[in-house]
């Protein structure tokens, strides 16, 4: 009926617990009582699992239920030795005996479980599970760190890493070795959390021997969590691959913001891709905007308007002087869009002295198609859009009626 688990909680810290919370509970335990629900128990049953059973209808609640924990954490001291067919005589003690045998039974099928563990409903009953059987649920999902199934082993990882008990067990366990890429990543995720010295240790381990591409993205963006400075020595080990570094591992270097990892800035502004882009123009400092200029102006041209406005503030505030110059090159491109921005911001720091470039790069259209005009205004020439060109390049979408 029951499978056999470890045992994980002491009957010393039990008994505390019971002799604590139940201080002032007097009730006398008559001898009487004692023989009632044991009887038919086998004889040789330790002392300390017979009381757990007494213990099922003790009139103290927090004895009931401390009773009932104790027996599912400890079910290998008496699961293959009281009869199946045996139950306590009482309604209560019966019912919890009978939730017992439940509990350790879902305990034991945890690896099935753990198989389906993407099922809501399984979602369901772990999280019921885990509440119900506390210590005896943490001791199951350790047994299942060497269970065969590379889905059960990460599962148990991620579920152990969700209590500081359950790090307790990886702290000491060896998942860091496991054959299974997707089992070290769940190892990694758990440390990402973590602000212990293990987490630190582990990290900077898996930084210099882990070479696989996914667990190296997984550990770098741990590493970036981690906020510890003691772990740029590695970080920046790694960034002497060249060409082959991985992007995750420029972004964790940066995000520390030291000015002497001014190299991996650079290369993340050049990547193309916006979240590196967006994490490299968060970790300049004043001192790196001259140096990067370049890079940063070629972001004047993203498709992404909100890198331009960035990287224009950033220019701006630091290379005034240089940033029409730069605002020139986007009179050139092909994207209307782009090439907006450009005359709108020249227009803004003073058009007139580049009205001529904007009127020379008006000309790659035919007069009746050109997306802006020049008009004087106080005496001022500037450069207006215009509109129905506007709205063929940027339409509005149409309104959806509420109703329909």
């Amino acid at each position: 009926m029951f499978p056999r688990f470890p045992t994980t909680l002491t009957l010393f810290g039990l008994l505390c617990l019971v002799s604590t919370v139940c201080a002032e509970d007097d009730s006398p335990s008559a001898p009487a009582d004692v023989l009632s629900i044991a009887e038919d128990l086998p004889i040789d049953l330790e002392s300390a699992v017979v009381n757990a059973i007494v213990g099922l209808d003790d009139d103290c609640w927090q004895k009931r239920e401390a009773s009932t924990i104790w027996l599912v954490v400890e079910a290998d001291r008496w699961a293959r030795r009281i009869p199946i067919s045996w139950q306590p005589k009482s309604a209560e003690a019966r019912w919890r005996w009978n939730r017992i045998g439940r509990l350790v039974d879902d305990l034991g099928a945890l690896p099935r479980t753990l198989r389906h563990h993407r099922d809501p409903r399984q979602r369901g009953h772990l999280a019921q599970l885990r509440e119900e059987t506390g210590a005896a649920f943490i001791a199951a999902l350790e047994r299942c760190l060497d269970y065969p199934d590379t889905r059960v082993r990460a599962r148990a990882v991620t579920l152990l890493g969700e209590t500081s008990q359950g790090v307790d067990r990886l702290r000491g366990s060896t998942v860091s070795r496991d054959a299974s890429g997707r089992v070290r990543e769940n190892l990694y995720e758990v440390a990402r959390r973590s602000d212990a010295d293990w987490a630190f240790l582990l990290i900077r381990d898996a930084l210099l021997l882990d070479r696989s591409e996914s667990i190296t993205a997984v550990v770098a963006r741990a590493a970036k969590s981690l906020g510890d400075p003691r772990i740029l020595p590695s970080l920046r080990e790694r960034c002497q691959e060249g060409e082959k570094v991985h992007p995750e591992v420029l972004l964790a270097l940066v995000a520390y913001g030291r000015p002497e990892d001014s190299d991996a800035v650079g290369r993340l502004l050049s990547s193309g891709e916006y979240r590196h882009a967006s994490a490299a123009l968060d970790a300049l400092g004043s001192e790196q905007i001259r140096f990067h200029a370049d890079a940063i102006a070629r972001l004047l041209s993203s498709k992404h308007w909100d890198l331009r406005v960035r990287a224009l503030r950033r220019l701006e505030d630091e290379d005034r002087r240089s940033l029409p110059y730069y605002l020139l090159d986007l009179l050139e491109v092909e994207s209307l869009d782009v090439y907006t921005f450009g005359v709108e911001q020249l227009a803004r720091m003073g058009g007139e002295d580049f009205l001529g470039d904007i009127e020379f790069s008006l000309r790659r259209w035919p007069p009746h198609e050109r997306p802006f005009y020049i008009s004087t205004e106080e005496g001022r020439a500037v450069p207006r859009p215009v509109p129905a060109k506007f709205d063929e390049a940027f339409p509005v979408p149409a309104l959806v009626d509420p109703d329909h």
